[in-house]
């Protein structure tokens, strides 16, 4: 099968991370690769892929510019609509593909129910990491919050830096919510509809369509900016995961109680104690910051889910609609 990638990306400071990334590409040990880089309104990072498509004498990547920054979800849904796989993948800009990445997410489409894959989103630290801060976290930092688990499974929804979606599925679905995600214009979504969860909500409308795997070998390594190692960012990454619970509660309410909006998060609280008895001896001065940065992130997360979200019909009008061509 013919794999489809697609990156996003909206700022030239992000080049040399996207070359890295189409290097590991390159890398692959499945090669029946296309890649679709789809750039929102930066004329200067396109200009400078261009240049290392040129000197790496390649046809790919194909490069898409869009004049105005509408956001992540509608730059995919781009993509999506321009690939020709069978698969179609979405990594972030500033991930690293391990070599057997694409062998192993192509392996696990062989059963015909799966209509989406996610794998290990690993981070790769801009410097190093807090080494008490709890791994069963570092989905605040984008990174895979399956840490630990190394057996293919079911699960919710695939994670954003790392995600696919057999292309048919996809679109037939409506592709990504382009009024969830991000967005580098702010100023223009009110506080009310800013909530993420955009690859959960379109994970919950495909469901009828089949399962959504995980597997633990379709690994990538994700940029860990030192910008993010401050609770003021860790605090309000948890506020939205928060509100994206709230929104698949709001926008599901005869498929998911909050058992199943929360499947995650209980999982993840049911391997924090074993966790954390394992250095409680050795490290009780560690245990007691771990201890304290899980009790706040779960606060700013519930804060987040008992925040009413206004305006759900504003939130969910685009929800299945892919741009029109």
């Amino acid at each position: 099968m013919l794999l489809s990638l697609v990156v996003t990306s909206y700022t030239v400071d992000r080049t040399k991370e996207i070359i890295n990334l189409l290097e590991s590409v390159k890398a692959q040990t499945y090669t029946n690769i296309e890649v679709i880089v789809v750039i929102e309104g930066s004329k200067d990072l396109f200009e400078r892929l261009k240049d290392y498509r040129e000197i790496s004498l390649s046809h790919d990547p194909k490069l898409i510019f869009l004049n105005s920054k509408r956001g992540a979800s509608y730059a995919r849904n781009v993509g999506a609509e321009e690939a020709t796989g069978e698969i179609v993948a979405f990594v972030d800009d500033d991930v690293v593909l391990s070599p057997d990445w694409a062998e192993n997410l192509v392996k696990s489409y062989k059963d015909e129910s799966i209509v989406g894959v996610t794998g290990q989103v690993r981070p790769q630290w801009e410097e190093a990491r807090w080494d008490w801060f709890p791994e069963e976290f570092d989905w605040v930092f984008g990174c895979s919050r399956w840490l630990g688990l190394n057996r293919i499974m079911e699960v919710r929804s695939v994670i954003g830096a790392n995600a696919s979606f057999k292309k048919e599925a996809f679109i037939s679905s409506g592709g990504y919510s382009t009024t969830l995600g991000a967005c580098h214009l702010q100023h223009q979504r009110s506080h009310e509809l800013h909530v993420f969860g955009e690859e959960a909500e379109l994970c919950m409308r495909m469901k009828t369509w089949g399962t959504i795997l995980y597997n633990p070998n379709a690994r990538v390594y994700h940029k860990v900016q030192r910008s993010k190692l401050s609770w003021s960012f860790i605090s309000q990454r948890a506020y939205q995961v928060g509100r994206t619970r709230r929104m698949l509660s709001t926008r599901f309410p005869n498929r998911t109680g909050m058992e199943k909006v929360l499947q995650t998060e209980y999982l993840l609280l049911s391997r924090l104690p074993q966790s954390f008895l394992k250095n409680t001896l050795s490290d009780p001065g560690r245990v007691l910051q771990r201890t304290l940065a899980s009790v706040l992130i779960l606060f700013f997360v519930f804060l987040g889910f008992l925040s009413p979200i206004t305006g759900t019909s504003s939130i969910f009008g685009q929800a299945n609609r892919v741009r029109n061509a």
